[in-house]
C-alpha cells in the first residue's frame, strides 16, 4: 500500500516538472507569454490588476502635460481674443468720436443756419412794416427809410423804370455820416427855435448858438469850426438843456410848460448835437449836399457812391420825408412785382 502511494507520487511530480520545465523555456525564448493571473477583489465588480498602479501613474503624468499644453494654447488663444477685442473697442471708440464731430459739425451748420434764417426773417419782417405802415416817427426818425434803403441796396441793379423823385422831396432830405451826426439845420437859412427856446431868458444863448452855426455854415466846405468854437457850442447846448429842465419844473415869467414843450426842446436840442458831431469831422461838405438823382435808382447809386444814410427829419422837412417814403416803398413793391413774374410767368 505504501508502495502504491509512493509510485503515483512520483508520477505525479514527473507530470508536473515536464510543464514547468516547458514554460521556463518558453518563457525564456518569449517573455511576452507570460500569463498573468488575475486575482479576484473583495469588492464586487472589480479585479486586482498588479500593473495598474503603474500605469495609473503613467497616464496621470500624461494627463497632466496634456492638461499644461491644452491651458498654455486655451491662454495663447485669449490672449489673441482678448487683443481682437480690445482693438474693436478702440475702433468702436473712433466710429463713435467721429459721429460725435460730424454730429458737433451738422449742430453748428444748424445753428448758424438758422441764426440766419431768423435773421432774415427779422429783415423781411422790418421791411414789410416799414413798407406798409410804419408811424410818421419812425419815418421823421429815418429808420423807416434806411429799413427801405437798405433793402435796394442788397438788390444788384434796379431793373425796369424806375419810380420816380421830385426835386423838391430830395432838397430836403437829410443824409448821415457812418460815424453819426448830420448838418440839417445847416441847410435852412434860419433855424426854427421851439416855443420854449424863444423867450427872453434864452437870449443870449440863442444868439451865441446862431451866430456859430452860421459861421459853421459859411466854412462848411473849407475850413470848418476851431476846436475853442466847438467846444463854445458844446458848453452853450449843455446850458441850454439844462435851464430848459429848470423852466419845465418851475416855469419862466408865470408860463406854465407842457411836456410837449419839453419834447420839442429836446428834440432841437439832439438835432443840435447831431450837427456838432458831425462839424467835429475832417469832411462836412458832402452833408451838405441834398441826394441826387430824378429817380429812386439814381438816388440809391449816389447814396452807395458816397456811403451815406438818411438822417432824421428836422423842422419843416416832415412832409417831404413822407412824400419820399412813399416813392420808396412805391420802389420796394415794384421790385417785389418783378420777382413774383420771374418765379411764375403764368400768374397775373
Amino acid at each position: 500500500m505504501d508502495r502504491i502511494a509512493l509510485s503515483s507520487l512520483l508520477a505525479l511530480c514527473a507530470s508536473l516538472a515536464i510543464p514547468l520545465e516547458t514554460f521556463a523555456q518558453s518563457a525564456t525564448s518569449n517573455p511576452y507569454r507570460i500569463q498573468v493571473v488575475h486575482v479576484p477583489s473583495p469588492y464586487w465588480g472589480y479585479t486586482y490588476n498588479p500593473y495598474a498602479s503603474t500605469l495609473r501613474g503613467i497616464a496621470s503624468v500624461g494627463h497632466a502635460q496634456a492638461n499644461i499644453i491644452r491651458a498654455q494654447g486655451e491662454f495663447l488663444v485669449n490672449r489673441e481674443q482678448a487683443a481682437l477685442v480690445r482693438e474693436q473697442v478702440r475702433v468702436a471708440k473712433l466710429e463713435t468720436r467721429k459721429k460725435e464731430l460730424e454730429h458737433w459739425e451738422w449742430e453748428r451748420e444748424f445753428k448758424a443756419g438758422a441764426l440766419e434764417r431768423e435773421r432774415d426773417r427779422i429783415r423781411a419782417v422790418e421791411v414789410d412794416r416799414s413798407r406798409k405802415f410804419p408811424p410818421a416817427s419812425e419815418i421823421l426818425a429815418a429808420t423807416a427809410l434806411n429799413a427801405l434803403l437798405n433793402e435796394l441796396k442788397a438788390q444788384p441793379a434796379l431793373p425796369g423804370d424806375s419810380t420816380p423823385i421830385e426835386p423838391e422831396w430830395l432838397a430836403h432830405i437829410h443824409v448821415a455820416s457812418p460815424a453819426g451826426g448830420h448838418l440839417g439845420l445847416l441847410k435852412h437859412d434860419r433855424i426854427h427855435w421851439p416855443l420854449m427856446l424863444r423867450t427872453s431868458e434864452f437870449k443870449n444863448e440863442r444868439e451865441n448858438v446862431e451866430s456859430l452855426i452860421e459861421q459853421a455854415r459859411r466854412d462848411a466846405a473849407n475850413k470848418g469850426l476851431t476846436g475853442e468854437e466847438i467846444l463854445l457850442l458844446r458848453q452853450l447846448l449843455s446850458s441850454l438843456q439844462r435851464r430848459a429842465d429848470t423852466a419845465t419844473r418851475s416855469g419862466i415869467a408865470g408860463a406854465s410848460w407842457s411836456p410837449s414843450d419839453s419834447i420839442r426842446v429836446y428834440r432841437f436840442l439832439s438835432e443840435l448835437k447831431a450837427t456838432l458831431d458831425l462839424l467835429e469831422q475832417p469832411e462836412t461838405a458832402v452833408y451838405l449836399q441834398p441826394p441826387q438823382g430824378k429817380t429812386v435808382a439814381e438816388v440809391l447809386a449816389y447814396m452807395k457812391r458816397n456811403g451815406l444814410s438818411f438822417a432824421p427829419a428836422t423842422v419843416g422837412t416832415e412832409r417831404h420825408y413822407i412824400a419820399f417814403h412813399r416813392a420808396l416803398a412805391d420802389e420796394v413793391n415794384r421790385l417785389q412785382a418783378v420777382r413774383q413774374r420771374a418765379r411764375d410767368p403764368e400768374k397775373p
